[in-house]
């Protein structure tokens, strides 16, 4: 996805979801702790629902992994470390 409309949409995402969490917590006054309880149950709901997606939502069969796979990306490939011909492990002397 295009870093630009990522920030967009997490931007968006990001206001509504604070919007809801502070809306909540002025309705409920003095009892805003309330607010903390049924997040924790949304966290429940949410990370259930992306459980019982094929590979948790993040495989290939995911909106992610086929937009990714229709165009033609890449894997990434982490860069091999090499230590240098110079290189050597340090010594150490024992006291005497």
């Amino acid at each position: 996805m295009d870093p630009i409309r990522f920030t967009i949409y997490t931007a968006i995402g990001s206001l509504v979801w604070n919007g809801v969490l502070i809306g909540a917590g002025y309705r409920l006054g003095e009892s805003w702790e309330q607010v903390a309880e049924w997040v924790g149950n949304v966290q429940y709901v949410v990370v259930a629902g992306l459980a019982a997606l094929p590979d948790g939502g993040c495989g290939p069969g995911s909106a992610h992994g086929a937009s990714s796979a229709s165009r033609g990306a890449r894997r990434f490939q982490p860069p091999t470390i090499r230590p240098s011909r110079s290189w050597r492990a340090p010594t150490t002397t024992r006291p005497s």
